[in-house]
């Protein structure tokens, strides 16, 4: 069985990973103005098309490891000491969403503060901080139930729920919240299934302590079952989407990129098992490179907040 440093080494390094291909996603923002959306595929080439499309595979990654890394890291520390760790480093990521990350983005939100991937990292760490003292068969039914069922509510609407729209949309919809005649909250990331994602990365977790050779079976698996999921409900358009694939006139390769175009505000069942499905092939991959192959992904991969902020 490997060392706790060298399973760490593989996690860290798909962290890296995905950390940079957010950064390509950034820059493509910043450098690469285009007059359509990425993913139109109206107007988009295949390249622009793949060069974002591959960053979804950033926050679902990201934040199914930071559950798994809680689940190593309270190996070695209490339930509670493990909770006081998540509420307080999630409260200090929504701190840093909302003053550091708003003000850097300040040239393009102007007086909108906008609630993205820290925000709802942070929020999951804290709710996390309550799951984790339940039973483990629990905490994986709660994940399971909302990651594979908050589909079955797109039809509902914020506009639509009166009193209740503010708490719905923190849930499940992106939502803008005025709060003055020239600003306000946009809220980007709703909380349904983040924190979902996260706790089904805790409940992975010991799957990390497995011998290699059974715990790459398992990604392996794991990865193989959501992806064919994906197909299954994709190809019919039955459920876990609320676009529709479509032929495409441009071709069969526009076709084929509206079948994998998925949505991810929020993201959407089938969004979140082709992500974390191809996740778990890379995992298992980087879990067989010795470390001298990773280093360049253990740069970022150790130190990704530092990185993003």
């Amino acid at each position: 069985m490997q060392t706790a440093r060298e399973r760490l080494n593989f996690i860290d390094a798909l962290r890296g990973l995905v950390i940079v291909l957010m950064a390509l996603d950034h820059v493509s923002h910043f450098f690469n103005p285009l007059p359509f959306n990425s993913l139109d595929l109206a107007h988009t080439s295949g390249p622009i098309f793949m060069t974002r499309w591959i960053t979804h595979l950033c926050a679902p990654i990201f934040i199914f490891l930071a559950g798994t890394s809680a689940w190593l890291y309270g190996q070695s520390v209490s339930k509670a000491q493990l909770s006081r760790f998540l509420l307080t480093r999630g409260a200090w990521l929504v701190f840093l969403e909302v003053t550091f990350i708003n003000l850097s983005w300040a040239n393009i939100f102007g007086g909108v503060v906008v609630l993205q991937v820290m925000w709802a990292l942070g929020i999951s760490m804290m709710i996390l901080a309550g799951l984790i003292h339940l039973p483990r068969y629990w905490l994986i039914g709660i994940a399971v139930l909302a990651i594979f069922g908050h589909d079955a509510f797109n039809g509902w609407h914020a506009k639509d729920l009166g009193n209740w729209g503010g708490i719905w949309a923190m849930l499940h919809e992106r939502h803008f919240f005025k709060l003055t005649d020239n600003g306000g909250i946009f809220l980007l990331y709703p909380l349904l299934p983040w924190f979902a994602v996260m706790a089904a990365g805790y409940a992975f977790g010991p799957v990390m302590q497995l011998p290699a050779a059974v715990r790459e079976k398992r990604l392996l698996l794991c990865g193989a079952a959501l992806l064919l999921l994906m197909l299954v409900l994709r190809w019919p358009n039955l459920y876990g989407e609320v676009v529709p694939w479509a032929e495409q006139s441009r071709g069969s390769w526009f076709s084929l990129l509206s079948f994998i175009n998925f949505s991810k505000y929020p993201p959407s069942l089938l969004y979140l098992c082709i992500t974390l499905g191809l996740g778990a092939w890379l995992l298992a991959a980087m879990a067989r490179l010795p470390e001298a192959r990773l280093k360049l992904f253990l740069v970022f991969g150790r130190v990704p907040m530092f990185f993003y902020l």
